[in-house]
């Protein structure tokens, strides 16, 4: 059955030597006791080499990818790159697909713990998940991603080859923002979709913003706060030039908001500093 131990063993046995399986799992419709019982039965079939990535940055439905290999995973960062250049892409470049790594296979086990495998004469999963689909509280997926994002570790030295130094430093600051903004997007999660932008989700975004300006879904989620709530929005604003002060987006979302609130002496102030910083650029 799906998700069982004889499936990873039959996905395994059709794998080239150095090939890599991948199992997406959607943590929304998993509970714990499921989610765990999956995860144990995929480390038996792949004790050696084993990761969990998160799919993607949302925390209502996110899914986790279980990676597994008979050999060591390794991560070519030119060949990330290379595919990052199509036009549907969404991971462009190494940093991006490192800094989603979750947890390796020691850090995997110590998540799930002894129990039950899931496997062909015990399909628990396969009675439980419909269940916990349409029966278990909304906030499922949330509350398993926050535990995740409790005991999440780096990429192994192992996953790049040479383990170039500037990219592990930009992976660390790219799955810190990741981090930082995913903890906003839980306190958002448990407040509501109806509930303001409070101040301490708003915190996490700039925090992740500060961290690594380039991280979209952080700069998103300011620009979005920034327009709902304008009263705050000079406050967000500031703060974003002050950690990217030569940024024509965030000057152009400013001075939006400035004319929209007739905020002419600011406005001018703001165009100002953008001409000094422009002028001081070409000098």
């Amino acid at each position: 059955s799906l998700y069982a131990r004889e499936h990873f063993a039959r996905a395994r046995a059709r794998l080239s030597d150095d090939g890599v399986f991948v199992q997406w799992l959607p943590l929304y419709q998993l509970s714990r006791d499921d989610l765990a019982a999956i995860v144990r039965a995929f480390l038996e079939v792949f004790p050696e080499h084993a990761h969990a990535f998160l799919g993607f940055y949302n925390v209502e439905t996110p899914p986790l990818a279980l990676v597994g290999s008979r050999v060591p995973v390794v991560v070519d960062p030119a060949r990330v790159q290379s595919f990052g250049a199509r036009p549907s892409a969404t991971i462009v470049e190494a940093r991006d697909l490192l800094a989603a790594h979750l947890l390796d296979g020691e850090g995997l086990a110590r998540f799930v713990g002894d129990g039950p495998v899931h496997h062909d004469l015990d399909p628990r999963v396969l009675f439980s998940a419909p269940r916990v689909a349409y029966e278990d509280p909304p906030d499922l997926g949330a509350r398993t991603l926050a535990a995740l994002l409790e005991v999440r570790a780096p990429y192994p030295p192992s996953m790049v080859p040479g383990d170039d130094p500037a990219l592990r430093a930009a992976t660390e600051r790219y799955a810190e923002a990741v981090d930082a903004y995913l903890r906003g997007e839980l306190l958002g999660h448990a407040d509501g979709p109806t509930a303001p932008v409070s101040a301490a989700r708003l915190e996490r975004y700039l925090a992740a913003y500060e961290r690594e300006p380039g991280f979209p879904p952080a700069r998103g989620a300011l620009f979005r706060a920034a327009k709902n709530h304008p009263e705050r929005a000079a406050a967000i604003y500031e703060r974003m030039l002050e950690r990217t002060p030569d940024e024509p987006r965030v000057y152009r979302a400013y001075a939006e908001h400035l004319r929209q609130r007739g905020d002419t002496p600011g406005l001018d102030r703001l165009l100002e500093r953008a001409r000094a910083r422009r002028d001081a650029a070409t000098l």
